[in-house]
């Protein structure tokens, strides 16, 4: 929506320009992921309508594919989530990661 754009795409706005950190920032948030209770956090939290508008902005193909993967976290019903999906994780990797959340 329009209202998005403008809240999280203005060109007014600072973004990251450290590639580095953007790429931990996007890795910190997909292993965070692997979490149930933080998965509703996102999508609760609108993180869905944020990453997609930074995806449109990075120009790094590569924090792309990283971002795009949190992304998928967030849209996918939770019983198609595997987090081994394209190599993310080696085969027999814990896939469900235990983050408990301040305060809850």
């Amino acid at each position: 929506s329009s209202g998005i754009n403008a809240e999280y795409g203005g060109e007014d706005k600072t973004r990251e320009s450290d590639l580095q950190t953007r790429t931990l920032i996007s890795d910190t948030l997909f292993q965070m992921g692997g979490s149930y209770k933080v998965r509703e956090v996102y999508r609760a939290e609108g993180y869905y309508e944020l990453l997609k508008c930074y995806d449109q902005w990075e120009g790094d193909d590569d924090a792309r594919e990283r971002i795009q993967n949190v992304i998928y976290l967030i849209i996918q019903d939770d019983g198609q989530v595997d987090l081994r999906r394209e190599g993310e994780l080696p085969q027999g990797h814990e896939t469900q990661t235990e983050v408990e959340l301040v305060g809850s």
